[in-house]
């Protein structure tokens, strides 16, 4: 049945429903049915038309955003979750800097040049697995952050050399002991440290195994290497073994002065 008649049967069900048919409910109200009519279809199948577009319009974007294959929806409660974020099951994650007094974890966005950062992901109610984490931007080795061409693709390096242990530090905290959103407010929160490295390779060299409901920080000792003022937005993505496909990600902003 097209449009035109579905209206049509619209119409004459809204003047049955008022106990009238079209030539009763026009001759009481003394006007032409036929221009009536033709007003009422007109409206309706502009409001039809701008439905439809509006839909196609959605299916369009979800399926440039992956998320509509074949017009389901499977991809958007398997695919990366971008930003601070819920994943299907409960797990959340977010991503956050502070400065880096370890008696004061303060909450800090915005940096001078060279300035030491904590970049902190919080990724709590896991489900019982094995995960590894990755950085974007990758952070480079200390004195090789990548600056040019403008603007600087790679410009945040480790604080401390290849050598040192305490650049990326990982946290395998049960459900019970995490009281914040990000990070903690002093380093002593945190407890044992479960993964320690130079780099984000290092610590994550083999997969991290936590049992169910437990949460992972990660903790990232980081500054800027390349001069000139800068916003960068930074992504950690937290990977399922052996899947390939971040199960989350979480997603900051950080801003650099000159």
């Amino acid at each position: 049945m097209s449009d035109e008649n579905n209206i049509t049967n619209s119409w004459n069900d809204a003047n049955d429903e008022n106990g009238m048919t079209d030539a009763g409910a026009n001759a009481g109200a003394g006007r032409p049915e036929n221009a009536s009519r033709r007003k009422f279809l007109k409206a309706a199948l502009i409001g039809t038309a701008a439905t439809a577009a509006v839909g196609a319009a959605t299916v369009v974007g979800l399926e440039h955003a992956g998320a509509v294959p074949h017009l389901g929806i499977t991809k958007l409660a398997r695919y990366p979750f971008v930003g601070n974020t819920t994943s299907p099951g409960g797990s959340t994650g977010t991503a956050c800097t502070s400065g880096t007094d370890p008696q004061n974890y303060v909450d800090q966005s915005t940096f001078n040049n060279k300035e030491s950062i904590f970049l902190w992901a919080l990724f709590t109610k896991l489900p019982a697995g094995s995960y590894t984490m990755f950085v974007s931007p990758t952070i480079e080795n200390k004195g090789g952050a990548i600056c040019s061409p403008s603007p600087a693709s790679n410009p945040f390096e480790y604080q401390g050399s290849t050598s040192s242990s305490s650049n990326v530090q990982v946290y395998n905290l049960s459900a019970s002991a995490v009281t914040w959103t990000c990070h903690p407010s002093k380093k002593t929160d945190l407890g044992t440290v479960t993964r320690n490295g130079a780099s984000m390779a290092a610590a994550f060299s083999t997969p991290v195994t936590v049992a169910a409901g437990h949460d992972l920080q990660l903790q990232v000792h980081m500054h800027n290497g390349c001069s000139g003022a800068r916003v960068v937005s930074v992504t950690i993505s937290l990977f399922q073994s052996p899947s390939a496909t971040p199960f989350l990600q979480a997603s900051t902003s950080i801003t650099i002065n000159a």
